[in-house]
């Protein structure tokens, strides 16, 4: 079935507001993803320092020779609701990454999908121009259906030229 002229509007509305809302989709995602590449950094640099801190606390003796063992225990148990941090900040790292893969290829199909409409809206614009002109040319008895095509097709094209102006 073809698509009535002033039907691209509606289209290129469409197309227009999914592209916007696919690129702030986009922008959030990449917001995201760098507030958690943050948090990864601070606390790969924590497990780091807690880790060093276990070694210090390992060869830091009493008189005796012993270790702290409550001090290498709390420093431990640090460690451990450290990593657990890490893994769950890893885990919506990769969570984030993906929806944005995800969110990137459809954009690229939304902008595909814009180019084909444009192309579309173009093609059918200058169809419609090109008949304009022929009705124009029309004289005599015919004159009347004439004048009365070109109108018809000038609101074709009006409507073809808002649905380019939307889609850029």
């Amino acid at each position: 079935m073809a698509i009535r002229s002033k039907e691209f509007v509606g289209i290129a509305e469409g197309l227009k507001s999914h592209e916007l809302s696919m690129k702030g989709k986009i922008e959030g995602l990449k917001g995201t993803i760098s507030e958690l590449s943050e948090v990864k950094r601070s606390l790969d640099s924590r497990v780091l320092y807690l880790e060093a801190a276990l070694a210090a606390a390992y060869e830091d003796t009493d008189e005796d020779g012993d270790p702290d063992y409550g001090r290498i225990a709390a420093i431990e148990a640090q460690i451990s609701s450290a990593e657990r941090e890490l893994s769950e900040v890893e885990w919506q790292l990769d969570t984030a990454n993906g929806e944005l893969s995800q969110s990137q290829a459809e954009l690229e199909s939304v902008l595909e999908e814009k180019d084909r409409t444009l192309f579309e809206i173009q093609e059918r614009a200058r169809k419609t121009s090109q008949n304009i002109s022929i009705a124009g040319g029309m004289f005599g008895a015919y004159s009347g259906v004439g004048s009365s095509l070109q109108s018809s097709m000038q609101t074709s094209l009006t409507s073809l030229s808002q649905a380019a102006s939307i889609l850029d």
